[in-house]
């Protein structure tokens, strides 16, 4: 549902609402914003809308207006005003309760990325195509706005990335906050092993994952010290950007020193290639450097043999 049917929907809705119950009465609103710009404002950034339409209107007792026609708040009104059986509302709604959190879950993460179609959607999560589209209408509506990022950013993190920086956020937030921000972020694998649906643990390509972390610490300590935060006491990224940086100059000076030994510098080679090699080059590096040394103590050896005779 786009931003401008919503606001046409807005002004049919019953005098009474949850939109104006938020702006504190139904006349003058809070302070001097008037009732209806606080009603527009908390309609126009609502996911779940479509439920507070549809429900202003069941609460109130009252028949959905002629202009609607979207069969999806048709289909829900009917089956709360009239008690119709429809089991794809009934569905749509079991996804609001804790049994089915791992799905809702899903549901709302690939529902913020724009290749995954309504179609693969419910292939993947094992629902029928209605039930996809319901819920989206009702309680997470974000395909017809994935273009408003404002929009989408403010449902995804409202109160700013500042939420990031709270104590024991990874044990506080709510795991699906926590997955939508992952998904949006960095794709639905990672979704996937979040949620233990898929293994975390990659057998291949360590080294492109080290270094994949390290970037990711040093960028976030860069973004925290771009918004002011660089001479903040006790910011974590700051402290781990400022760790990593100072193990990569360690480390890089530790390669420079192995490189001089064995003579590698020019083969521009990583750390981790370089130890590797230096782990089976240095035997025979080492024997080499006997026989030298064995050699030249031969020699020596003569040399004051000559001398005595």
């Amino acid at each position: 549902m786009n931003a401008k049917r919503i606001e046409q929907l807005v002004g049919l809705m019953p005098a009474q609402n949850q939109y104006v119950s938020r702006a504190g009465g139904d006349a003058l609103g809070r302070g001097h914003t008037p009732a209806e710009v606080t009603l527009y404002a908390h309609a126009m950034s609502d996911p779940m809308f479509g439920w507070t339409f549809v429900k202003s209107f069941v609460d109130a007792g009252k028949h959905l207006p002629i202009e609607v026609s979207e069969s999806v708040l048709l289909r829900t009104y009917c089956y709360f005003k009239y008690s119709n059986r429809d089991p794809d509302v009934r569905q749509a709604f079991q996804l609001r309760t804790h049994a089915e959190k791992m799905k809702r879950t899903m549901l709302h993460c690939m529902l913020l990325i724009e290749k995954f179609s309504l179609e693969h959607i419910a292939g993947e999560l094992q629902m029928e195509l209605d039930v996809v589209e319901i819920y989206e209408n009702l309680f997470w509506n974000v395909r017809d706005r994935l273009s408003d990022k404002i929009y989408i950013n403010s449902i995804v993190y409202p109160e700013s990335t500042q939420i990031l920086w709270a104590s024991q956020y990874h044990l506080n937030e709510d795991y699906l906050n926590i997955a939508v921000r992952a998904a949006m972020n960095h794709g639905m694998e990672t979704v996937k092993a979040f949620l233990g649906l898929v293994s975390q643990m990659s057998e291949f390509d360590a080294e492109g994952h080290a270094k994949a972390f390290e970037a990711q610490v040093v960028s976030t300590a860069a973004h925290s010290a771009r918004i002011g935060l660089l001479h903040q006491k006790d910011v974590p990224s700051i402290s781990s950007g400022r760790s990593m940086v100072q193990s990569s100059k360690l480390g890089g000076m530790a390669a420079k020193d192995d490189d001089g030994r064995l003579g590698l510098g020019s083969f521009g080679m990583r750390a981790a290639v370089l130890e590797h090699y230096r782990r089976i080059a240095e035997p025979d590096v080492q024997y080499r450097l006997r026989l030298q040394q064995l050699g030249l103590q031969r020699e020596l050896a003569g040399e004051a043999g000559s001398k005595a005779g």
